[in-house]
C-alpha cells in the first residue's frame, strides 16, 4: 500500500466544504502494472468509513465541546497539512506501489495556510470555520484574585518567555501495518506497532467502521522505539483494514523515513510566558502561566490533554509555591497534529518553572542553589498539595538535591571550566529539579495471573515494551 508522494500545502478552510473540494483521480493508478486496487476519500466514506475520533470530551473556551474538523483516513473536501494521505493503492510490490502513486491525478486549490502559534492566535485563517476560532481548548486553574494580590505586593518579581520547538520522534522501526481475513469468518486480524492498541480497538471498531468489537482483533509485536510517537490510531491502520476487507487478502504497509516525519505525529510546539513573584527573603509567592499549544490540524486524543492538563500537573515541582494563575491553550495550525512525546508536557512545564528559578535568582543576586533550598517543600509538610490540587505522599527533596549537588561535584565545576579553557573548550553548569508522578488513569487493562502445577507463575498483559 503506498500513498503519493506529494508535498501540498495545506490551506485555510472555507465555509462552502464543497465548492472546494479537491480532485482525485486514481484510475490511471488502477491500470498500472501489480495494482490491485486503490480508493480515494470518497470511495472509503461510501463504504461506510467515518472520521478518526478524538475519543475525549474536551472544553472550548466558553465551555462547550471541542469543535475539531472531521479527521478522514484519506482526506475529503480539504488537505490541511503537508503529509495528509488523499490517496491509496495496494499492489503486488511496493515499486509497482509507488509507481502507481506517482501517476494519481491530484488537483488542489492553494488557500492561506495558519502554520505557527503566532498567526493562529488571531483567529485568522481559521482551520476549521464550524469551530468559529483556533483556540479550540482551553484551561485556566488556580486563584486568579490571590495571584494577582501576591504580584501587587512583591519584592521581586521575575518573568520570562520560553519557546517549546517543534519536534519528530524518529524511531529506527518505522510505523508497520499488517492487516488480513481471519481464515473463514468476517473478523480482520490486525498487526500493528501501537503503544496502545486499546484505544486503537476501541477508534477502529466503535468509530471509524462501527463494528461489533470481536470483529477485530489487534495484536501488537515489539514496537521498537514508540516515545509516545505510537501511542494513537493512524490513518494507514484503517485503510489497511479496508483494503483486507475489500479484497478479502493480507495487506501490508510500513513507512519509510519520510512518510514518519511528514505523516506521523510531532510532539512540543509551544510558547509560554512565566512570571514569579517573590518576597524580600526570596521566598516564592505566586506563579503566573500563560501558555499556548499547537494542536496540529487534527486534535490527536492526547494533544488537548497535554495542552491543558499534564503540564499544570507539575509545574509547581518541588517548590512551595502558594497559588497559582495558570492560563492554557490549545490551537489548530496548518500543521502536523501533535501527540505525546517523552514526558508529553511535563518537561515543558518544569523548563519554565526552572528557567524562573534561574532568572529569579540572578534578578535577587542570590545563589540559584539556595533560593531552590529556600522555596524546596519540606518532609513536615507531607502529604503535600499543589496549588493545582495534585497530592505528594512523600519527599525528601532537600536530601535529594544534597545529593546531586555531591555527586556532580557542583562546587568544583570552576576548575573543570578553567582546564577545558585550557583546551580552547567551552563548559556550561545547569541546574534542575524535576518531580513526576507515577502511574495514570487513561485506560483500563486486563491482567490475568495464573499459577502452574510446576510452580510458574505466568502473567498476561496488554502492556509492552515501547522503547
Amino acid at each position: 500500500m503506498e500513498r503519493p508522494r506529494r508535498d501540498l500545502l495545506a490551506g485555510a478552510c472555507h465555509p462552502d466544504d464543497d465548492r472546494l473540494a479537491p480532485a482525485v483521480d486514481v484510475e490511471a493508478a488502477r491500470r498500472a502494472d501489480g495494482v490491485v486496487a486503490a480508493a480515494t476519500g470518497e470511495d472509503l466514506a461510501r463504504a461506510g468509513l467515518n472520521p478518526i475520533p478524538v475519543l475525549r470530551d474536551y472544553r472550548a473556551p466558553d465551555g462547550s465541546s471541542m469543535k475539531v474538523p472531521p479527521r478522514w483516513p484519506l482526506a475529503r473536501q480539504f488537505v490541511r497539512h503537508i503529509g495528509e494521505p488523499v490517496a491509496a493503492v495496494v499492489a503486488t510490490s511496493q515499486q509497482a506501489a509507488h509507481d502507481a502513486a506517482e501517476a494519481i491525478a491530484f488537483e488542489v486549490e492553494e488557500l492561506a495556510p495558519v502554520i505557527g502559534l503566532e498567526g493562529a492566535g488571531k483567529d485568522f485563517p481559521l482551520v476549521w470555520p464550524n469551530a468559529g476560532t483556533n483556540a479550540v481548548v482551553a484551561r485556566r486553574l488556580g486563584d486568579q484574585a490571590a495571584v494577582d494580590n501576591a504580584f501587587a505586593q512583591a519584592a521581586h518579581i521575575a518573568e520570562l518567555s520560553v519557546t517549546n520547538q517543534r519536534l519528530s520522534a524518529a524511531p529506527l522501526e518505522p510505523r508497520s501495518v499488517l492487516a488480513m481475513p481471519d481464515g473463514g469468518s468476517d473478523r480482520i486480524v490486525l498487526y500493528t506497532a501501537s503503544q496502545n492498541p486499546t484505544a486503537v480497538h476501541e477508534a477502529l471498531t466503535k468509530h471509524v467502521f462501527n463494528w461489533c468489537g470481536d470483529r477485530l482483533r489487534i495484536l501488537v509485536p515489539d514496537i521498537g522505539g514508540g516515545f509516545g510517537m505510537k501511542g494513537y490510531l493512524y490513518p494507514e491502520d484503517a485503510i489497511a483494514i479496508y483494503f483486507a476487507e475489500y479484497l478479502h487478502r493480507p495487506v501490508r504497509w510500513t513507512a519509510s523515513r519520510s512518510d514518519e516525519f511528514a505523516g506521523s505525529a510531532h510532539a512540543r510546539d509551544q510558547l509560554t510566558d512565566g512570571a514569579l513573584a517573590l518576597d524580600r527573603e526570596g521566598r516564592i509567592l505566586a506563579l503566573r502561566v500563560k501558555s499556548r499549544t499547537n494542536l496540529g490540524a487534527y486534535p490527536t486524543p492526547a494533544g488537548p490533554l497535554i495542552a491543558t492538563t499534564l503540564g499544570s500537573k507539575v509545574i509547581t515541582n518541588v517548590y512551595d509555591i502558594p497559588c497559582v494563575d495558570i492560563e492554557a491553550q490549545g490551537l489548530l495550525t496548518h500543521t502536523q497534529p501533535t501527540a505525546p512525546y517523552r514526558g508529553a508536557g511535563r518537561p515543558e512545564a518544569i523548563f519554565l518553572i526552572e528557567r524562573l528559578m534561574d532568572k529569579a535568582a540572578a534578578q535577587i543576586g542570590i545563589d540559584r542553589i539556595e533560593l531552590r533550598r529556600r522555596n524546596l517543600i519540606s518532609p513536615r509538610q507531607m502529604p503535600y498539595r499543589t496549588p493545582t490540587g495534585e497530592v505528594y505522599d512523600s519527599g525528601g527533596f532537600e536530601a535529594v538535591l544534597d545529593r546531586a549537588l555531591h555527586e556532580s561535584d557542583w562546587t568544583g565545576f570552576e576548575v573543570r571550566r578553567a582546564e577545558s579553557a585550557m583546551k580552547g573548550r567551552l563548559r556550561g553548569q545547569g541546574f534542575a529539579m524535576f518531580v513526576e508522578w507515577t502511574g495514570a488513569h487513561a485506560y483500563t487493562e486486563n491482567v490475568d495471573i495464573s499459577i502452574r502445577a510446576d510452580g510458574t507463575i505466568e502473567v498476561v498483559s496488554a502492556t509492552q515494551p515501547m522503547g
